[in-house]
């Protein structure tokens, strides 16, 4: 087989693995559009919790508070399918998750959404993702979420008044 091909194969299998990803997310967290109420119970329920691992602010960048500030939207950090942290997207700054075993990601948030700024796994798919932002997030091919399949790190862009784009791809 063709190398250029072999790679192609193995992207196209990734892409497919991602996408029935998002979906079983969507299926088993049904209602992506939540409203600052359900946020705010998410973060209540999270600063009670002490999951492992966490998501780290570095500079600029709070830790999740006890109650979330009034946000246009929310960046979730899902590892290994558990919240570890929600930080209201709008100052610029690092967050890093670093489960323990060599596993970190650093997740840089703007002002209106985030990007995978580096990561451990080899692949580096989650980091050539690109930004999602409030503005693209309706029409990115993985919608509001940057994955990084290798680590088990989803990242969700949550937007409270979001009003779903009818021209938007069905994913």
């Amino acid at each position: 087989m063709k190398p250029g091909l072999k790679n192609a194969l193995v992207i196209g299998a990734m892409l497919l693995a991602a996408l029935g990803l998002i979906l079983v997310t969507r299926l088993t967290n049904p209602g992506a559009e939540r409203t600052q109420e359900e946020i705010n119970q998410q973060i209540e329920q999270l600063s009670q919790d002490s999951p492992a691992p966490t998501a780290s602010p570095e500079e600029g960048q709070e830790k999740a508070p006890e109650k979330a500030p009034e946000a246009e939207a929310y960046l979730y950090i899902i590892v290994n399918g558990r919240i570890s942290g929600i930080y209201a997207v709008g100052e610029e700054g690092d967050v890093t998750v670093d489960q323990g075993n060599g596993k970190v990601n650093v997740i840089h948030v703007t002002e209106n959404g985030f990007y995978m700024a580096s990561s451990t796994c080899d692949n580096q798919l989650c980091v050539q993702q690109g930004e999602v932002t409030v503005d693209n997030y309706q029409q990115r091919i993985l919608g509001a979420s940057v994955l990084c399949l290798p680590n088990n790190v989803d990242l969700e862009l949550v937007v409270p008044s979001h009003t779903p784009d009818p021209n938007a791809p069905d994913i």
